[in-house]
């Protein structure tokens, strides 16, 4: 059983190592309306997706994609909320630079930043796209944002660091919809309580474990 522990342990082991540095993407689907007097969306849950991912990024640089893919007909974003590890929302390092689509320059700071109720309150970034008819954030096109933190900071950036509940409640991210019904005069704010993607280290874990027992298992046979 010895020498079986001994030829798993060490492969065990650099998985471990690699699931330290391990690319991640994390998925946040907006998927209910929180508020008493709110409106729904009118097309299919998830209204909306977050998805902030560090696959094939530079070391500390996370990118995040917001889609409205299931608003409806006049239905647009207002303002669209998120979570952040404490230690990076306040780094003077951090920079927010809009790839593509609808690029409203974000607001953030520690737990200042308040959605709709008191289950709102206390996220620590803010998106406010225009709601200009020109400008709305709808279902066409993605925003798209590449979030780093630069030379200088000491603190560590991925996409783990954005999977948090805000101060006030439980929602990793929050978001207000305008233009529903058929005047387009109600709105409804919406938001997500859990992620939908494993992030890659888990499965490298699962991996490793898999590989252990599997050594185990044949080093039992082998020494009976």
């Amino acid at each position: 059983m010895k020498k079986g522990f001994l030829v798993a342990a060490p492969i065990f082991l650099v998985l471990l190592l690699a699931m330290s540095s391990a690319a991640s993407e994390i998925t946040f689907e907006l998927n209910f309306e929180y508020t008493d007097d709110g409106t729904e969306p009118g097309g299919e849950i998830p209204w909306l997706t977050a998805v902030f991912d560090d696959t094939d990024q530079k070391p500390n640089t996370v990118k995040l994609t917001m889609a409205a893919t299931n608003l409806i007909a006049s239905e647009f974003v207002g303002k669209w909320f998120f979570n952040m590890d404490d230690t990076v929302v306040t780094d003077p390092f951090l920079v927010f630079t809009n790839l593509s689509g609808p690029a409203p320059p974000p607001s953030f700071g520690l737990n200042n930043q308040n959605a709709a109720g008191a289950q709102g309150a206390g996220f620590d970034i803010l998106f406010d796209f225009p709601q200009s008819n020109g400008n709305r954030f709808g279902s066409s096109e993605p925003s798209v944002y590449q979030i780093e933190l630069q030379d200088g900071s000491t603190s560590t950036l991925n996409a783990e660091s954005f999977n948090f509940t805000n101060e006030g409640g439980n929602f990793l991210s929050a978001a207000h919809v305008q233009g529903i019904g058929p005047s387009g005069d109600d709105s409804g704010w919406i938001a997500a309580t859990g992620t939908t993607d494993i992030p890659e280290a888990a499965s490298v874990l699962s991996l490793g474990l898999g590989i252990l027992g599997i050594g185990l298992i044949a080093s039992r046979k082998r020494f009976r």
